[in-house]
């Protein structure tokens, strides 16, 4: 492949390591977050709104990446809230097909019961999102 041979034959600046690995995430990528993690890309970067990677992944249904970058950070961001409120179980329970990413959060203990600015929680975005099976 020709991302670790890239990765070995150079050294990259932080930001671009941090702007490949958000790539990565939001395409689902596992083999090639994992890999940017270990070359020294941060987990914990957020984009302008707030969202971290972890919301990120959750949001598109990418339970693989999530579990990764969960691991790679500890619980440090299962509850992180983006510039709205919402937290990634949140992000994960507005779309459909994200239910396996929900499972991961719930797994690392995320909260149900946190409320974003406008007093709403995840069942409440589920509910009103028809994100539940019939």
């Amino acid at each position: 492949d020709l991302i670790p041979l890239l990765l070995n034959a150079a050294t990259f600046p932080q930001h671009e390591l941090n702007r490949g690995l958000a790539v990565a995430v939001k395409r689902g990528l596992t083999g090639v977050v994992a890999l940017l993690l270990r070359s020294g890309a941060d987990a914990g970067v957020r984009d302008g709104h707030g969202h971290t990677l972890v919301m990120k992944a959750a949001q598109g249904g990418h339970e693989a990446v999530a579990r990764a970058l969960l691991k790679h950070t500890g619980l440090a961001l299962v509850d992180a809230v983006n510039a709205r409120g919402q937290t990634a179980l949140m992000l994960a329970a507005e779309r459909e097909g994200t239910v396996a990413a929900a499972k991961v959060l719930l797994a690392r203990r995320a909260s149900v019961n946190v409320q974003d600015r406008q007093g709403e929680t995840a069942l409440f975005k589920a509910v009103a999102h028809a994100n539940a099976p019939l």
